[in-house]
């Protein structure tokens, strides 16, 4: 994602605020996937995600989003492995 979209757009995004996101690559044929941490330490799960999902934004910044999915799973995702982001209104 081009980074200077991605800071203007959550410049008008805030805590709480429900957000679209979209994996780096959509099309599985390329191999690309996001990767999600979770925000619990010494867990050691990753998470791949394959489909655009539905999030609420915790925190951001330059390099990571930390978002929390509507089943509760808080997660860190870092800007670079992400295609898109679509606040929802």
């Amino acid at each position: 994602m081009n980074e200077g979209i991605f800071l203007d757009l959550m410049r008008r995004t805030q805590k709480g605020d429900m957000i679209r996101i979209y994996p780096l690559s959509q099309d599985n044929k390329m191999g690309l996937r996001t990767r999600a941490y979770p925000c619990k330490a010494g867990s050691g799960e990753i998470y791949e995600v394959t489909e655009p999902f539905e999030a609420r934004v915790e925190a951001y910044n330059d390099v990571a989003l930390r978002v929390r999915t509507e089943n509760g799973l808080c997660l860190i995702i870092n800007v670079e492995e992400i295609y898109g982001i679509e606040r929802m209104w």
